[in-house]
C-alpha cells in the first residue's frame, strides 16, 4: 500500500490558492501568498514545479494561472 506523503507537495497549495485567487500570480506573488497560509516554499521551486505541471498556465509576465483555455 501506498502512503501519500505527509505534506501536500508544492503544486497542490499553489493550485488551491490560484484557482481560488481568480488572477494570474508570479512565482513571488504566490511564495508570499502561501507563506501567509503557512506552506514555505520559494519561488524559484514554483516556477520550475509549475512550468513541469500540466494543470498549470504560463502567460506573459510570468504569470501562471491553474487550467488552460478551451481549444475551439
Amino acid at each position: 500500500m501506498v502512503e501519500p506523503p505527509a505534506y501536500p507537495t508544492s503544486e497542490q497549495p499553489a493550485a488551491r490558492h490560484l484557482a481560488r485567487c481568480g488572477r494570474p500570480l508570479t512565482p513571488g506573488e504566490l511564495r508570499d501568498a502561501l507563506a501567509r497560509r503557512g506552506h514555505t516554499v520559494c519561488a524559484a521551486r514554483l516556477k520550475r514545479d509549475m512550468l513541469a505541471h500540466r494543470a498549470f498556465a504560463r502567460a506573459p509576465g510570468d504569470l501562471f494561472t491553474i487550467g488552460r483555455p478551451a481549444q475551439g
